[in-house]
């Protein structure tokens, strides 16, 4: 087994470990998967009250931006790798963060 499949396997240890390396690389943590050039673009054409369909959602932080002018419905299947792992990242870490993003706003999740 590589070196790499067993530290992912270790929960605690990868974070951490990713999250040190993220630092000394200096890559700035941005969980957005559109950049913000294109959500303004799209925000443009979102209306007070609108009804958005978001397909993907991931960590949620372009619904949290929907969210501030229309209702939300967002899919996202969260299919895991091999390594029981979305985008490098842990199921849970996602969800959890997607759930921060969505509380309190107007948004109806679909798994």
């Amino acid at each position: 087994m590589k070196m790499i499949n067993l530290i992912i396997k270790i929960k605690p240890l990868y974070r951490i470990l990713k999250k040190i390396r993220r630092s000394y690389l200096g890559i700035v943590e941005d969980r957005r998967c559109l950049n913000q050039p294109v959500v303004d673009y799209l925000m443009k054409f979102i209306k007070k009250g609108d009804l958005v369909l978001e397909i993907g959602s991931a960590f949620g932080q372009t619904t949290k931006d929907f969210a501030k002018k229309a209702f939300v419905i967002t899919v996202d299947p969260f299919i895991e790798d091999e390594r029981g792992q979305i985008m490098g990242e842990y199921f849970e870490d996602i969800t959890r963060e997607f759930l921060k993003n969505i509380k309190g706003k107007n948004i109806s999740f679909f798994q």
